[in-house]
């Protein structure tokens, strides 16, 4: 609710202060301003209304506690390492360090080691609101961090202090390398690829069920691309590239298209060159030229 307020205050008063009144364009004019403005010349103007003096420290943190040695027998905490990743329910926070220690804390107190066995490494972390936990991705050294297994913790066992009630999903994946697992927060989905049979699983992350199974040999890429499609891509040919959108919910086949190829080196990343690049639009199939 504060967070809020501060927004509509800052926003309301590059309003008051820009020469655009209200206008999108002011707004825009303002950001600029905030970047570009130089050092040396202090909170002025616009750029004082956008600089980040009203945030401040709530609480801190320290990841490292050679108690917790002592108690939990977890390796990783002989010496300090960086934070990678911090997540956060309600009032739970979930901080993830490079050496694969994940540690949970509560009205400025730490609550729980999300490693349940010394010789867990947390790969990843994510807070799960459809079903209200914490899912981790992990290695073992049992196996030579070689797989990974993920764990889903509701966020009152966190509190309780009480991680090693986690439940074990996605048991049935091989999750060897080249083997992985994707979430996407948006369309509350996940996307494993097993490595022994080389098939691709789309899994709801309210329950963890298996929504359909993808075992196209020819698949060269999944991803999840909007809130009710999945973008598949199939490994190129001499001269085209096909391009399926499935539905997310049940696998059906939204648009196939066979995107041909040119001479020119295909790269399917985000930004465009230089040369005019073709973009198809995912729900006409309507192919446009970009300059």
């Amino acid at each position: 609710m504060h967070s809020r307020k501060r927004e509509r205050s800052v926003v309301e008063a590059w309003r008051r202060h820009s020469p655009g009144g209200s206008s999108r364009g002011a707004i825009l004019q303002a950001l600029a301003a905030r970047e570009i403005a130089p050092a040396r010349a202090g909170p002025s103007g616009a750029a004082a209304w956008g600089s980040l003096a009203c945030f401040g420290v709530e609480s801190e943190f320290d990841m490292h506690d050679p108690e917790a040695l002592r108690l939990f027998r977890l390796p990783q905490l002989r010496r300090r390492s960086k934070v990678i990743e911090i997540v956060c329910s309600d009032d739970v926070v979930v901080a993830l360090t490079l050496s694969g220690v994940a540690c949970a804390f509560k009205d400025g107190r730490r609550v729980a080691f999300l490693n349940v066995t010394p010789d867990e490494m947390v790969r990843s972390v994510l807070f799960n609101r459809r079903s209200a936990s914490f899912v981790t991705v992990s290695t073992y050294r049992a196996d030579h961090f070689s797989s990974l297994h993920c764990r889903s913790t509701l966020v009152e066992w966190v509190r309780r202090g009480e991680p090693e009630a986690g439940l074990p999903i996605f048991q049935q994946e091989e999750l060897r390398w080249p083997g992985f697992v994707e979430f996407d927060e948006v369309s509350c989905r996940a996307v494993t690829f097993s490595a022994a049979d080389r098939t691709y699983g789309i899994w709801e992350l309210a329950n963890f069920s298996l929504l359909f199974r993808l075992r196209d040999p020819e698949i060269a890429e999944v991803k999840a691309a909007a809130r009710n499609a999945l973008l598949v891509v199939h490994r190129r040919k001499a001269d085209a590239m096909r391009v399926q959108v499935l539905s997310i919910a049940d696998g059906t086949s939204l648009h196939d298209l066979e995107h041909p190829l040119s001479a020119a080196r295909v790269s399917r990343i985000k930004l465009f060159g230089a040369r005019p690049r073709p973009v198809h639009d995912a729900s006409t199939t309507f192919p446009r030229h970009v300059p």
